[in-house]
């Protein structure tokens, strides 16, 4: 939602008391923060809102094109190296989860061996988690569109947060609305799919017009001239949360409430603060058609 703040500095702490101060939040997302001055203000800040805060690695990752399957070793490492890098600051900042995402797809046939280098590199990194006491989890990507990630498919997502649950129960699935039509999936079918793995839900907007300023995985808001989403597609995505037991009273019995969060970003011209509010409108209206409804 802002942008300018993913340098860190005095506009990140403007912009988060802002946020803190809107009681409709209960969790910010946020990325690095490269001084550790601004990582303890930040802390006393959501602390003192009673806020709590998640930590995403994806962008130290993708700003310099970091691999956690990659068949370089040495290339591997460093990307293993920079989220154990992110762990420690999502720790300074009282984080309870990290998210990241997979490397580059290598194509089919070689699919497997980098499942299995991206399963290694998880196991490494879920275990440091473990001793900072941070869930680890991977958000899934499109694969042809634009990220080009490895998970990918959330048939394959499942397949390995099966086998990574075996050692480390904490690791879980972020699954994002504006990711499913660049998956060519179908959010039912999806979801339903990684019931058992999720851990957080992204909502939001994409495009899949080339030439379109947002075309891709850039997040416009919702009802964008062209885009995929709008207040009906979230009226149906939260009742599919519903239904599979992502949201609703089997939630509430567990001992964390469900992290549901928007991932929207202003296109060139857009004033950030008008978004937000035509983002929390947009929620406000589809919560109440689903209340109609049920």
């Amino acid at each position: 939602m802002y942008p300018e703040t993913q340098s860190g500095g005095t506009s990140l702490l403007e912009n988060l008391t802002q946020l803190v101060a809107d009681d409709f939040f209960s969790v910010l997302e946020l990325t690095w923060i490269k001084d550790s001055g601004t990582r303890k203000a930040t802390r006393d800040i959501a602390e003192s809102a009673r806020v709590t805060l998640t930590y995403g690695a994806q962008m130290a990752l993708l700003s310099q094109k970091l691999d956690l399957n990659s068949v370089d070793n040495s290339q591997r490492s460093k990307a293993v190296q920079e989220v154990k890098i992110c762990l420690d600051e999502a720790s300074e900042l009282g984080a309870e989860r990290l998210s990241l995402l997979s490397g580059f797809d290598p194509g089919e046939s070689q699919r497997k061996s980098a499942r299995e280098l991206f399963a290694d590199s998880l196991r490494e990194i879920c275990a440091y988690g473990e001793q900072r006491e941070i869930g680890v989890t991977l958000e899934t990507f499109d694969r042809e569109v634009e990220k080009r990630c490895l998970i990918g498919p959330s048939r394959e997502a499942v397949a390995l947060a099966r086998t990574i649950r075996k050692e480390y129960p904490s690791f879980g699935i972020m699954y994002d609305m504006a990711h499913g039509p660049l998956l060519n999936e179908n959010p039912r079918t999806a979801l339903r799919l990684l019931k058992d793995y999720l851990v957080h839900i992204h909502l939001g907007n994409c495009v899949k017009t080339q030439g379109h300023p947002a075309y891709g995985d850039r997040h416009p808001r919702f009802g964008v001239e062209g885009g995929e989403h709008d207040v009906e597609d979230l009226t149906r995505f939260l009742k599919i949360l519903f239904d599979i037991g992502y949201l609703g009273k089997r939630a509430e019995r567990s001992r964390k409430l469900p992290i549901v969060g928007f991932e929207i970003k202003p296109l060139p011209g857009e004033k950030s603060e008008a978004v937000l509010a035509g983002t929390k409108r947009v929620w406000r209206q589809a919560w109440a058609q689903l209340q109609r409804r049920s």
